[in-house]
């Protein structure tokens, strides 16, 4: 009996280890066919069938590429396996067979291809991507979908209808794109949400000025300078009590400005790189020798959000709590660089869904824990 119990309990192990994967392709495939070019790294990639039966297969996913080329694609979670490949020679025959004048590539994507299949698939002329689970996970999040191995197929998939479902757990609750939905329609009727629509024009006209400041003055930046930025978008609103940013920015002005001209410069010279990733910038910033004594992420962020307010979030704790409660996937926040790369694609993605303007999330954000 306790032979027979250890075979079962290995067994379950085992549907559930496969289970898991099966499910990580799945998800894998979901971003693929929505987003080819930007998994891919491949402009001009356009989605045409999944599932493409082929003798006594199927073929996981066909794409069409600039050259009208049909890529025949097949994902694996992990690392390659010679089955996949083997598999993958009779998909492309059998698909040949139908389709006997078209052109076609052969790609194979994996989370990792060892040196071997690589150099094997090098001499026979197909195609390889390695893509990291992280990176999956981070256009995951990018783009709404969830990340727990009870992934089903969203409804907007192309083989079934045009509502996706997102479920994720968030304490003791599931939030599912339903439950965002009712937040967000609950936002936009709350009195808060109307009293704030009538600031906005004044909020998104102080913001433009600042952004405008900051691209005269950036190669001259000073102490002045900044002070004069965050006085301009930190005004005391009527109804609304304090200033806009509150303690983020009162409470620590005057130690950031008595950095100095040189200092403050230099930091504003970082902000403004274009030659270095924003996750590099950020950790640069908040740690070691261009650090400013009280400028948190949340400042960082703040002067990128002004930089380019179409491509950048402010980030601090309540922000990221806010929308960690529609998104629980970013996690307890960290203020590292990486995380706020995650939190902002989620942002931007959040915004398009839901038609905010650039200058709502963080008040948005902040409203998020109003509604529970």
């Amino acid at each position: 009996m306790a032979s027979t119990g250890r075979l079962t309990a290995a067994g379950d192990a085992y549907v559930s280890f496969h289970t898991e994967l099966q499910m990580k392709e799945k998800l894998m495939q979901e971003l693929i066919i929505h987003y080819p070019s930007e998994v891919l790294e491949e402009p001009g990639l356009t989605y045409l069938q999944r599932e493409v039966i082929t003798g006594n297969n199927r073929l996981d996913i066909v794409l069409l590429d600039r050259m009208d080329r049909h890529v025949l694609v097949e994902v694996q979670s992990g690392s390659l396996d010679t089955k996949h490949i083997d598999r993958h020679i009779d998909y492309s025959e059998g698909y040949l067979e139908k389709n006997p004048t078209i052109d076609i590539r052969i790609l194979y994507i994996a989370n990792h291809i060892d040196i071997h299949r690589k150099n094997f698939l090098q001499r026979r002329g197909y195609e390889y991507k390695e893509i990291s689970q992280e990176k999956f996970k981070e256009l995951a999040l990018a783009h709404g979908y969830p990340l727990g191995a009870d992934y089903e197929l969203p409804k907007n998939s192309p083989t079934k209808d045009k509502h996706r479902i997102m479920v994720s757990d968030y304490g003791n609750h599931e939030i599912s794109t339903r439950n965002i939905d009712v937040l967000v329609a609950k936002l936009k009727s709350s009195p808060r949400y109307q009293l704030f629509q009538s600031i906005l024009p004044t909020k998104i006209a102080y913001e433009a000025k600042a952004q405008r400041f900051i691209q005269q003055n950036a190669n001259i930046f000073t102490a002045e300078h900044l002070k004069y930025v965050f006085e301009l978008i930190d005004p005391i609103y009527p109804h609304f009590s304090g200033r806009w940013f509150g303690r983020l920015i009162s409470i620590n002005q005057e130690r950031i400005v008595r950095e100095g001209d040189d200092k403050i410069g230099r930091w504003m010279s970082e902000l403004m790189r274009s030659d270095i990733s924003d996750e590099d910038i950020i950790d640069s910033l908040r740690r070691g020798g261009l650090h400013l004594k009280q400028a948190s992420v949340g400042i960082i962020t703040l002067i990128l959000y002004l930089k380019n307010m179409s491509s950048y979030s402010i980030w601090f704790e309540p922000l990221h709590n806010g929308l960690s409660i529609l998104y629980p996937e970013l996690g307890k926040f960290n203020g590292r660089g990486n995380q706020y790369v995650i939190f902002n694609k989620v942002a931007k993605a959040f915004s398009r869904r839901y038609s905010f303007k650039d200058n709502e999330l963080d008040f948005v954000f902040q409203e998020i824990h109003k509604l529970q």
